[in-house]
């Protein structure tokens, strides 16, 4: 009687079910006394008093993890970063081409007042495939008109996502507006994380515009360092290497400032921000009495001076000369803004 009770309950457990969200149904071998158990190293047959279970688990395509299937499964890994508990996808912009090295810079898209994702961060990405590089390269050829982006959508904190050497499947498309057109996924590996500030929304606009310079020895790109609410975010594709800076530099990071341009946004009739840059040759500062502006081995940094700008301490000088400007953004990085 007690078998036949146990068979009609296995029978249960057995049979299909419906998997919420992203979920999907795997069989797993369970005991009959409720616990898990595992095929025997080598063994072709199944472990005695084991049966076989479907249940609801994490898709083994990290692509498909929602949040739903972290919290119930806790997919990916914690960190000790309680500012920002929450953990999302993450989205980031590509400015220029992948390299002859297969590497991509990617700019985090970045919220001021959302704990996910108030920071603004740039790293270096390398493709391990290089089956998987030319497809992407392939794929933006096919749509170079609009840029590269890096849609990643397993919850999981940005300070964990960007450890350097970590290494995760990312899916690269195109980037048009606020619309994703996906090319392809790739394994990918932090290469360097070059910057990764946290946003404090309320403190004072600097006194002239801050940006991020950043590249290689081909190609010089800068960033806006968001200030407070409200702001905007954005991103620009240098016509040359500015003088002064070399690879080497270049790759590290470094903070300068525009002393041509007003710290607070340019509002148009309507009191909306616009782009300020609307000239293609600007003067910049760098350097300005802090030194190295790379520390990226500090996990949450506040690079820059703006005293030391503000006073001109030491500042070194350079041009830069605007090629492309990537999408403005003042809706995403202002969101919960008052």
């Amino acid at each position: 009687m007690a078998l036949s009770l146990l068979i009609v309950a296995c029978s249960f457990v057995s049979a299909s079910q419906d998997c919420e969200g992203d979920l999907v149904e795997a069989n797993k071998c369970q005991s009959w006394k409720g616990k898990t158990c595992e095929d025997p190293a080598g063994s072709t047959s199944e472990p005695e008093n084991c049966i076989k279970v479907k249940r609801c688990v994490c898709p083994d395509n990290l692509l498909r993890y929602n949040s739903r299937c972290y919290k119930s499964f806790e997919c990916p890994k914690k960190s000790a970063d309680a500012m920002s508990d929450d953990r999302v996808g993450h989205n980031f912009i590509i400015p220029g081409k992948v390299n002859a090295m297969n590497e991509v810079y990617g700019m985090h898209i970045s919220a001021l007042k959302l704990p996910q994702h108030w920071y603004h961060a740039v790293a270096l990405f390398k493709i391990l495939n290089a089956d998987c590089a030319q497809k992407v390269k392939d794929g933006h050829a096919r749509d170079s008109q609009h840029n590269l982006a890096i849609n990643y959508r397993v919850p999981i904190k940005l300070v964990d996502l960007l450890t350097q050497g970590h290494e995760f499947m990312a899916l690269f498309g195109t980037r048009i507006a606020q619309y994703f057109r996906p090319i392809g996924p790739c394994e990918v590996r932090v290469e360097k994380v070059l910057d990764l500030r946290r946003y404090k929304a309320d403190e004072a606009y600097p006194t002239k515009q801050k940006y991020f310079l950043f590249g290689d020895s081909s190609n010089a790109y800068i960033t806006h360092v968001p200030t407070r609410c409200k702001d905007f975010q954005q991103i620009a594709w240098l016509k040359s290497i500015p003088s002064g800076f070399d690879s080497r530099m270049l790759r590290a990071g470094e903070v300068i400032y525009l002393p041509q341009l007003n710290g607070h946004p340019v509002l148009d009739n309507s009191g909306q921000i616009v782009d300020p840059l609307t000239k293609k040759d600007y003067k910049a500062r760098y350097d300005c009495g802090e030194g190295n502006s790379n520390r990226s081995d500090t996990p949450l940094n506040d690079l820059g001076s703006d005293d030391a700008e503000d006073q001109d301490v030491g500042c070194k000088s350079t041009d830069i000369k605007i090629d492309k400007k990537y999408p403005f953004d003042t809706r995403i990085v202002n969101i919960l803004c008052p």
